[in-house]
């Protein structure tokens, strides 16, 4: 999918920690906001079921405090946002 001059893979897994400060992190989640935004139901879930699976890698590969954090706030917000 290509969101302005972005393309997303909502399928992909981060091979690469990336640590944000909160700055990057507003503009990290504004832009999965805007993404998820545009999709329809189904679309929607799969994108949400995607970032829990990034989560779940963040976790299983034992990351930065902050980085498991970002994800867990993410996700949360997502799902109480758009369902699940």
């Amino acid at each position: 999918m290509t969101v302005g001059n972005f393309h997303i893979d909502i399928f992909s897994h981060p091979a690469v920690a990336i640590i944000m400060d909160d700055e990057t992190y507003i503009a990290f989640k504004d832009y999965h906001y805007k993404v998820v935004d545009m999709l329809d139901g189904v679309g929607k879930m799969r994108f949400i079921e995607g970032i829990f699976d990034d989560y779940t890698e963040v976790m299983a590969f034992d990351s930065s405090k902050k980085e498991q954090r970002q994800y867990r706030e993410l996700l949360t917000e997502l799902v109480k946002d758009f369902g699940h």
